[in-house]
């Protein structure tokens, strides 16, 4: 994850922490847990997007393009490196 640039957040503690874009939310700007990807490479957290698509008739919430659930498939890579990440900042 080091090829992307990084967002600053701050943890309860006070801490400052380098959050990985790409592992970030982009309905939510939280980090994700169950990243799925589409077709032409956006992220999304599964039930973010999923309640999204319900709620809008079918359209991608950055492009506004049809999108379907069958559209979106699980990212096992991106969800390995943000396990990977919060064990290496302590998160849980």
């Amino acid at each position: 994850m080091s090829l992307h640039p990084e967002t600053t957040k701050v943890m309860i503690d006070g801490t400052l922490i380098n959050v990985p874009t790409p592992s970030i939310r982009p309905l939510t700007l939280e980090v994700m847990v169950h990243p799925l990807i589409t077709r032409s490479g956006l992220h999304f957290e599964r039930a973010a997007i999923l309640s999204w698509l319900q709620e809008s008739s079918g359209t991608c919430p950055l492009t506004r393009a049809p999108m379907r659930p069958s559209d979106l498939i699980p990212d096992r890579y991106l969800e390995l490196q943000i396990h990977s990440w919060k064990i290496n900042n302590g998160i849980k």
